[in-house]
């Protein structure tokens, strides 16, 4: 739009020339579908990556979780523990009052007390530690307190382990860089599409004079010198990036999922031994060495080693609890985002 004045008077201010003219620049190649299939696949792209997010933070919950059930229950243990030690010691006071118990034995029974003490006040650490972290997993504002059993999940058989291994490219992470690479591709074709040679169209009116109008039509070609093949190769090597990232996350996957699924046998297989194994032998050897004292069959330092080897035990057993439970859940969520 152009506008002047020729004569003040007669043109009392509003202009007697004037020029308008609308242009329309029409592409060779339509753009349009280019720009929807760059539109659709983005929003594909997006997806994948809110699904990965949601996988991860699944994942961070359910660890966190298992790792303050873990803390509980050895602070469990401790608090355990903490009420034999001070029985141990209340029995060798009076036993040294009786002449059975010597004041070495008497030290050494206090001094299990306060290591026992000790590991109590570690656990409740731990156990408020734990309880930030899980908080943070989950968003919250407030501390949060687990409690009940540990979570259980379903597993496939073993005998489809080699399908299993095969889906883990399904993995939304992967999905959503591999969908990444079509965004690239589709926005090369778009920048092909929209800097290609354009027609221009356009109409204009002309006055010059009160009473004197001049319209016409105009038409013009535009060739760009490039068509948009820097655009449009910077997108493509961007594509083959996310390809090659795309292959070794698969990669990296298949390797994480195969492990998972080893730990849930191999922590399986360490559960069952601390727990039909170690646990009963080693408490029914601190219970033995407990009814040895009481008869004089034993001494108050056989008798601490026992307890020691008990509250070991009991804290193993919790963690091979904690890391079964993990693997299960882990291979589980892992398996179920490859379903789709």
């Amino acid at each position: 739009a152009e506008d002047g004045i020729r004569d003040l008077v007669r043109s009392r201010g509003l202009g007697d020339v004037y020029k308008r003219q609308v242009q329309q620049y029409v592409p060779f190649d339509d753009p349009t579908p280019a720009r929807r299939d760059v539109l659709e696949r983005q929003a594909e792209a997006r997806l994948a990556r809110a699904t990965a997010m949601q996988l991860d933070a699944r994942l961070a919950i359910a660890s966190a979780w298992i790792t303050a059930w873990a803390a509980t229950e050895r602070r469990a243990a401790a608090e355990h523990e903490y009420e034999l030690a001070r029985a141990i010691v209340d029995v060798t006071t009076r036993g040294l009052a009786a002449g059975v118990f010597t004041s070495p034995e008497l030290a050494d029974a206090k001094a299990f007390l306060a290591e026992v003490d000790v590991r109590r006040s570690d656990a409740e650490g731990e156990v408020s530690e734990t309880s930030f972290a899980l908080a943070e997993a989950m968003a919250a504002t407030t501390t949060v307190r687990v409690a009940g059993a540990l979570p259980s999940a379903p597993l496939p058989p073993a005998t489809v382990a080699t399908e299993l291994l095969a889906r883990a490219q399904r993995l939304p992470a992967i999905a959503a860089v591999r969908l990444s690479a079509r965004v690239d591709r589709a926005r090369a074709v778009e920048e092909r599409a929209a800097r290609g040679p354009q027609v221009i169209v356009g109409a204009e009116v002309f006055r010059d004079e009160p009473g004197a109008f001049v319209a016409g039509l105009s038409i013009g070609f535009s060739m760009p010198h490039d068509r948009g093949q820097r655009e449009a190769r910077e997108a493509e090597l961007a594509a083959r990036t996310s390809d090659a990232e795309a292959s070794q996350l698969g990669a990296r996957a298949a390797i994480q999922l195969a492990r998972g699924l080893h730990e849930v046998t191999h922590t399986q297989e360490v559960l069952e031994k601390l727990r039909d194994l170690l646990v009963p032998a080693t408490e029914d050897a601190a219970a033995r060495r407990q009814r040895a004292l009481a008869i004089g069959e034993t001494t108050i330092v056989e008798l601490l080693a026992a307890r020691r080897a008990a509250l070991l035990a009991r804290s193993r057993l919790a963690d091979a609890r904690a890391a079964h439970a993990w693997a299960r859940i882990a291979a589980y969520l892992l398996v179920e985002a490859t379903a789709s």
